[in-house]
């Protein structure tokens, strides 16, 4: 998949924290992606007006900022594929690509041409087989930090979405962060993560997954000094 093939780039941005758009945009340019639709979604906290009109589930007053990155996916896919996209990349404004850009489209090059998932940034991954030119086939993982989708993908996670919460799809968690990365719930969908990562996130020190170093604690054994800083 060459750097063409990609129709649109879709930044999720918290408008609770403007100074990181600036900054994401900013590392999108150094990846030689110029044209960014950007996404705003749901200020954290929520206030009442906004929390009073949507369906309240008790999770989200613990993780507001799932549900908040959740709705901001949910917002990029909905727009592209009405209008008519056929792939697009997703990038929240905490992400980093590695500091040589070149491999990161030399690696997207080589990815599998039946995947409807590509994940850039990854962690908590179960594999369901090896890896092959940097791309490894997903059973479940974390993080959408980071990823390539086409418009199959983008119509089941719109389904997915917009479902009542009921059977197949009760968990809340599905609906509102990057839990729906899980072949148990995305039959017939092809995902991949790239191994090594190609990108990862750079959270700042507010963040409640960050580590010392503003970085996720949940990533294990990378060189943090191969991907550009925050």
């Amino acid at each position: 998949m060459k750097r063409e093939d990609i129709d649109a780039c879709f930044a999720v941005c918290f408008t609770g924290y403007k100074d990181r758009a600036p900054r994401l945009l900013g590392e999108l340019k150094r990846a030689g992606i110029d044209d960014v639709d950007v996404i705003w979604n749901f200020p954290t906290p929520y206030d009442n007006f906004i929390m009073s009109r949507i369906p309240v589930l008790p999770v989200i007053k613990k993780k507001p900022g799932y549900f908040s990155a959740g709705m901001g996916q949910y917002r990029a896919m909905k727009t592209a594929y009405h209008r008519g996209m056929e792939r697009i990349l997703i990038v929240e404004d905490d992400c980093r690509f590695l500091k040589d850009v070149d491999r990161v489209w030399d690696t997207l090059e080589k990815a599998p041409c039946d995947g409807n998932i590509l994940m850039l940034d990854s962690f908590k991954v179960q594999r369901c087989g090896d890896t092959a030119n940097g791309w490894a086939p997903l059973k479940v993982g974390r993080s959408t930090a980071c990823l390539v989708m086409d418009r199959k993908a983008m119509a089941r996670f719109i389904e997915m979405h917009e479902s009542p919460v009921s059977g197949k799809y009760a968990h809340p968690m599905l609906r509102i962060c990057d839990h729906w990365l899980d072949q148990k719930y995305a039959p017939g969908l092809k995902m991949y993560f790239s191994d090594p990562k190609l990108a990862i996130q750079c959270n700042t020190p507010n963040a409640s997954n960050s580590g010392p170093q503003g970085v996720s604690i949940y990533y294990k054994n990378i060189n943090f000094d191969d991907y550009a800083p925050y």
